[in-house]
């Protein structure tokens, strides 16, 4: 997907309320500080539809580091962990999703 449709639906999805724009935001997850790219990130996990477009914006060693930074009661978020195991090859087990034996 196109940097630009993504930038637009993150602010249309997360920043609504906000008097932000792509331009700022573009920035923003470039150069910004840790604790602003945690708090753009963490508004993207929890609104957007799909965040994982959104989430590779980031550098592959922003994403370590935000997640790795995210406090303790949000990274037990199930969404959270589904985006770790994608975007960053963890093995978080979930209950709900893994196989079971019938029989």
């Amino acid at each position: 997907m196109q940097k630009d449709k993504i930038l637009k639906q993150i602010v249309n999805q997360c920043f609504w309320d906000y008097d932000i724009d792509e331009k700022y935001l573009s920035s923003a997850i470039d150069n910004a500080s840790l604790v602003e790219k945690i708090k753009i990130a963490k508004k993207i996990i929890l609104n957007m539809r799909q965040p994982i477009d959104a989430l590779l914006l980031f550098s592959k060693d922003d994403l370590v580091k935000i997640f790795e930074n995210f406090d303790e009661k949000f990274k037990k978020n199930e969404r959270l962990l589904l985006l770790e195991n994608c975007l960053l090859n963890k093995n978080n087990k979930l209950k709900k999703y893994e196989w079971r034996k019938f029989g």
